[in-house]
């Protein structure tokens, strides 16, 4: 039976994500990072992409479709991996929206639980859908104007950090999806749940607004066909080269990891009109 929760090189979808400018050498040209989140099927890092006609000239976004697209045309993007009932694999994109749907499945999220997100923080929460509800967590993706949500049951909160035990205070407060400064030895660390992270728990080294500050830049753009990678400025729209300090990845074609997102929004790519990059 094929395990609908890890991704294998060897059944990657490269037409479809030749068709983002994405080959398989580029892709092995990601940082290390990057190519981990998108083989456990989180979101890859943030894409410029752009919607074109037949004749390749660039086309306004439908105000119905919610997408933001600045003057430039760009409409912000991520995609990820999803296996299909048949066990084949395909790609999804995540386009940036206007507005923040607070609707998951039959639940809207209140004010207070956006509040806590926008500060960084992941909501524990009972999701209802078709009828039946289920604890997740839910996290606000800033870059995209989305929400993220993640089974409470793939989140692995561990019973230690280092030489430090956690306790049954400190793993509640983790559980309720609050981030917790401990001491490990001589260093100070932040550890919380983080749906972008493997697992979905992240531990930064450093104190609470390092946590914050790290949770806002922890993905970096990529621009395929470049050489290196785009980490966004505080001036949003402005970007800085980075170049990858590691050498060409080498995947083992055998190895795979957990699929944790199960947001699910879909942008339809048809020859000829569609979007590149």
């Amino acid at each position: 039976m094929v395990n609908q929760k890890k991704f294998l090189m060897n059944e990657m979808p490269w037409e479809q994500l030749e068709k983002l400018g994405i080959t398989e050498e580029k892709f092995l040209d990601f940082p290390k990072d990057s190519i981990d989140r998108i083989m456990t099927g989180n979101t890859s890092p943030l894409m410029k992409m752009k919607f074109v006609d037949n004749e390749g000239n660039i086309m306004k976004v439908p105000e119905s479709l919610n997408l933001f697209q600045n003057e430039e045309g760009i409409v912000p993007t991520k995609f990820r991996l999803l296996r299909e009932a048949d066990g084949k694999v395909r790609v999804e994109l995540m386009p940036k929206r206007n507005e923040l749907n607070l609707m998951l499945g039959e639940t809207a999220i209140t004010k207070e639980q956006l509040d806590r997100m926008k500060n960084q923080e992941s909501v524990r929460t009972a999701i209802r859908k078709f009828g039946k509800d289920e604890m997740c967590y839910v996290q606000l993706d800033s870059e995209l104007n989305v929400l993220q949500m993640t089974k409470e049951k793939e989140v692995v909160i561990p019973n230690a950090i280092g030489d430090v035990t956690i306790g049954a205070e400190i793993e509640q407060r983790l559980r309720e999806g609050k981030p917790v400064e401990l001491e490990v030895g001589d260093s100070k660390v932040t550890v919380g749940v983080d749906l972008n992270a493997r697992n979905g728990f992240r531990v930064v080294e450093g104190d609470m607004d390092l946590w914050k500050q790290r949770k806002l830049e922890q993905w970096d753009r990529i621009t395929p066909g470049v050489k290196g990678y785009w980490r966004t400025t505080e001036n949003g729209w402005d970007y800085e080269l980075h170049q990858d300090r590691e050498q060409k990845q080498t995947i083992d074609r055998q190895s795979g990891q957990v699929l944790d997102n199960e947001q699910k929004m879909n942008v339809s790519m048809t020859q000829g009109r569609g979007m590149r990059r």
